[in-house]
């Protein structure tokens, strides 16, 4: 842990327009080039995403510069937060609650300033921005034998704080239930306080032709990204369904909790995303993608019943990420899995992936020899028939988007945290 003398010196302030403008263009280079151009780039992150309802109420951009010069242009580094609220079942309490979490992205020291301890600093001095303690917290498993109270984190009842975001006047940081991160750079943010958690998928090939196991039944509807935004209330109401169930009737010491997004702001913005690539990089004449969900009703006519999947284009990594996949049956989700599958394919699209897949929904136990098997980096492949052709896989090392989470709520001795829903969705 980085200790207060060795950040003396340096404060991580929220950047300006001009510093925020800079940290975009030192980005390109990273991120952008050489599909995209600098002015590309620019105009993806500041007119395509910046005026989204995702972005304009939820991001900060930090830098790190020295505290005697906080609106310097030769910043040191940068990152960037989005404003989430959450959804909170506490063990031995009958109501959910909201609460707030803050996602962490885009971490970037420039090349000419790498090796100087910067991202460091950064990540230690951003801990204390979004943790209401204002320090480093312990990881998620390593608080387990703990008791926490008064932490400061926002907590309101469920039916409040829906207007003017918890009625707390925007305040952004120092409020926090926890945080999150995607490392791209193995676990190097362990030491920072945020914890790897889940980062098993389920890999399919395209497929070009349906079987009749994948047939659609005749009201399944497709989604545009416009309107996801029902799809998102509905999936509201099946969380909190989820979540009320997973604790009744027998004695369960997890705090559970999951992003709450009922407008569908992430989703739509990562399809957003997608699609800039699409009008970007593919000829104007070439077919663009249309639907990005896919709903089948329930037999019984709940809404909250209903399965239904969610997906983006990655015309980068030439796959279909599934931002959220929910079944309520082994057929359901065959029909669904077959559909994105031939969605990739009508696309040229190389995979389909899906996060923390619900194995256990569609009768797949892994056992020690399966888990083995994937800390040695190994596809688990055995369960074809159940996964409709999937593999198991975990991600590990570079490049692997490895979900880590950091934890700073109350809690009582022995509880622990479980994230529901984390799966792709939440990504940024």
């Amino acid at each position: 842990m980085t200790s207060k003398m060795a950040l003396s010196g340096y404060v991580l302030v929220p950047a300006t327009e001009a510093q925020d403008l800079i940290a975009t263009e030192r980005e390109w280079a990273e991120w952008g080039q050489p599909l995209l151009t600098q002015d590309q780039f620019i105009t993806r992150e500041k007119t395509v995403l910046g005026s989204t309802d995702f972005s304009v109420t939820r991001r900060q951009r930090w830098v790190l510069v020295p505290a005697d010069d906080t609106t310097t242009l030769d910043f040191l580094s940068a990152c960037e937060t989005y404003r989430r609220p959450i959804l909170v079942k506490r063990p031995g309490k009958d109501e959910v609650e909201r609460s707030l979490s803050y996602s962490v992205c885009s971490v970037f020291v420039p090349e000419s300033k790498r090796r100087n301890g910067y991202a460091a600093k950064m990540m230690t001095l951003l801990q204390h921005k979004l943790n209401p303690k204002a320090e480093v917290p312990k990881l998620v498993d390593e608080q387990e034998g703990d008791k926490v109270e008064g932490s400061g984190a926002l907590m309101v009842k469920l039916d409040e704080g829906a207007e003017g975001e918890f009625k707390d006047g925007g305040k952004y940081g120092g409020n926090a239930t926890c945080s999150f991160l995607y490392s791209d750079i193995g676990e190097y943010y362990l030491q920072f306080g945020w914890k790897v958690v889940g980062n098993r998928h389920v890999e399919w090939k395209p497929l070009e032709e349906q079987g009749d196991s994948f047939a659609l039944p005749d009201d399944a509807k497709w989604l545009t990204a416009e309107q996801l935004n029902e799809l998102g209330r509905i999936d509201r109401q099946h969380l909190l369904s989820q979540l009320h169930q997973a604790t009744a009737g027998h004695d369960d010491k997890a705090i559970r909790f999951c992003v709450d997004d009922p407008e569908a702001t992430s989703w739509r913005w990562l399809i957003k995303r997608s699609n800039f690539y699409a009008t970007t990089l593919l000829p104007e004449s070439a077919p663009k993608p249309i639907y990005f969900g896919l709903m089948l009703p329930s037999k019984n006519g709940d809404k909250k019943d209903a399965s239904y999947a969610v997906w983006m284009f990655d015309f980068i990594e030439r796959k279909v990420a599934l931002l959220r996949l929910r079944y309520s049956s082994p057929t359901a989700f065959a029909q669904l899995v077959g559909a994105v599958r031939q969605q990739a394919a009508k696309f040229e699209m190389k995979k389909c992936v899906a996060w923390n897949v619900d194995l256990a929904g569609l009768g797949i136990n892994l056992t020690s020899e399966d888990q083995d098997k994937l800390d040695k980096g190994e596809r688990v492949e055995r369960f074809k028939k159940e996964l409709h052709d999937g593999a198991v896989v975990e991600r590990s090392g570079k490049s692997a988007s490895l979900p880590a989470l950091s934890w700073y709520g109350d809690k009582e001795k022995g509880e622990r945290i479980e994230w529901v829903c984390n799966e792709y969705g939440w990504w940024c």
